[in-house]
């Protein structure tokens, strides 16, 4: 008996030295008791170890939220629990396990002491009874994966790295070549999750016309569409609030509101002047994509060459006949160049 006892009380030792190792690297994972042994080899063992796993503390800052917690589980039942995620935890993979340890109520405690006692077998001892843990162990995976809500354009990159969308402007209307003052881009949800968002702008531009093959609608817009009367005095609000499906698109259409060609101090009196603009895209959980809108105004110059070079301080040219007979007349030719794209009108 003695022997036995050393033999144990010297494996204790080198498990309690192994689990104080693995408590400073890594914490206890598990309980060790020594109990007496009542199986069939209980003659050659008269006692044993028992492992009891120590659950970890419930993480306090999951992504991950069970309700509920705990329940009392009747006999031949069943009971659902739900599992929610939140997704405002950030991007990137999340991870945990879900951990359950089974185990019987007092009730059910009490109903087994009872009936070994009516069995005339005598008081069962706490050891002998079922303790948490020894029902089995559950664990479930919880795996999810967040991602930035983006929309694709249909605008290639600049060298910035940025989406850019360029509007011309002519002072000279009316030309069939020139630039539309209304353009189109399309916006694309190729992720797998519906993207809500709304538009908005900045700079002197304006969202006229968008048009959607989503069947969903954001929370905030998508104003009853049942047989509204059109007002010819009140523009129509053009809808910028969207709930994008994945595969669907978003059409918009964007004016460059451009001054006058006649007001000189908006619009100088040079071949180029740029203005500029974001078309911003904001998120349901507050991202924001911005699209970069470039507005340039546009003036034609004329350039008057002549045959000769000029000949004055000023390096201008001369429109020089030279002697001419008073009963003769002389031709020289002007040439007039538009090196713009604009088209030149005198």
């Amino acid at each position: 008996m003695n022997n036995n006892l050393d033999q144990v009380s010297s494996r204790n030792d080198k498990v309690a030295i192994a689990d104080r190792q693995a408590e400073e690297d890594t914490g206890d994972l598990f309980d060790l008791d020594i109990v007496k042994n009542f199986a069939f080899d209980k003659a050659d063992s008269p006692f044993k170890f028992e492992f009891a796993a120590i659950e970890p503390e419930p993480s306090a800052d999951s992504a991950f939220k069970i309700e509920p917690a705990s329940v009392m589980v009747g006999s031949r039942s069943t009971h659902s629990f739900t599992v929610t995620f939140d997704p405002s935890k950030g991007t990137g993979e999340f991870k945990s396990i879900v951990l359950a340890s089974p185990e019987l109520s007092l009730e059910e405690l009490e109903i087994q002491r009872g009936g070994q006692l009516g069995g005339g077998q005598g008081t069962q001892s706490s050891a002998e009874l079922p303790k948490k843990g020894s029902l089995g162990i559950i664990s479930l995976n919880l795996d999810a994966l967040t991602i930035d809500p983006v929309l694709s354009i249909d605008r290639k990159l600049k060298m910035d790295g940025q989406h850019h969308m360029r509007l011309k402007y002519w002072s000279v209307q009316g030309e069939d070549d020139a630039p539309k003052k209304v353009q189109k881009l399309t916006f694309t949800n190729d992720s797998k999750a519906d993207l809500t968002f709304n538009l908005s702008l900045n700079g002197p531009f304006e969202i006229v016309k968008t048009k959607t093959n989503s069947g969903a609608v954001h929370p905030l817009g998508g104003a009853d569409t049942k047989a509204k009367t059109v007002s010819k005095v009140v523009k129509p609000k053009v809808e910028t609030m969207f709930c994008l499906q994945p595969l669907k698109i978003v059409e918009v259409h964007v004016k460059f509101l451009a001054p006058p060609a006649s007001d000189k101090a908006e619009w100088p009196m040079t071949i180029r002047n740029e203005r500029n603009g974001e078309l911003i895209a904001r998120f349901a959980n507050g991202d924001q994509q911005k699209l970069f809108l470039d507005g340039v105004l546009m003036r034609p110059k004329v350039q008057v060459l002549t045959d000769f070079l000029s000949k004055n301080d000023y390096a201008m040219d001369e429109l020089d006949f030279g002697r001419v007979n008073v009963e003769k007349s002389r031709r020289i030719h002007i040439y007039l160049s538009n090196d713009t794209d604009v088209t030149a009108r005198w």
